[in-house]
C-alpha cells in the first residue's frame, strides 16, 4: 500500500475518525512536521496512543523521493529522477535537469 502525506487532510481525517481520534490533534502534527522537518511521525508529542499505529503505517511527511541522479562527464549537468505520489495509488516519474554554471564577472 501506497503511504500518504500526512499534509493529507480528508485522509488523516478518515483515519482518525475510523480510530475515534479527535481531528484537533491535526493541527498539532502539522506544527511539529514545520518545526521539525526530519523528525519521525513517532516524534510528535501529546497524541493519543492510537495515532501512532495510523501515521507509522499510514502517512509520510513527504511523499516524494530521488529515485536516480546521473552527473554529466563534464560535471556541469545532473539528471534526477524524482518519484511523485500524485494520488493514493498513483505514481508519476519526472525528469529534472539541473545545469550549473558560473556567471561572468561584469
Amino acid at each position: 500500500m501506497a503511504y500518504r502525506s500526512v499534509f493529507d487532510v480528508g485522509a488523516l481525517k478518515e483515519d482518525f475518525d475510523n480510530a475515534g481520534i479527535s481531528f484537533q490533534f491535526i493541527p498539532l502534527i502539522w506544527k511539529h512536521v514545520h518545526q521539525n522537518p526530519n523528525s519521525n511521525l513517532d516524534e510528535v508529542h501529546s497524541l493519543p496512543s492510537a495515532a501512532y499505529p495510523i501515521l507509522r503505517s499510514k502517512f509520510k511527511v513527504m511523499t516524494t523521493s530521488l529515485s536516480s541522479a546521473a552527473d554529466s562527464k563534464d560535471k556541469l549537468t545532473t539528471k534526477l529522477l524524482i518519484r511523485l505520489q500524485v494520488f493514493l495509488f498513483f505514481l508519476r516519474m519526472q525528469e529534472l535537469v539541473i545545469i550549473s554554471f558560473v556567471l561572468p564577472q561584469i
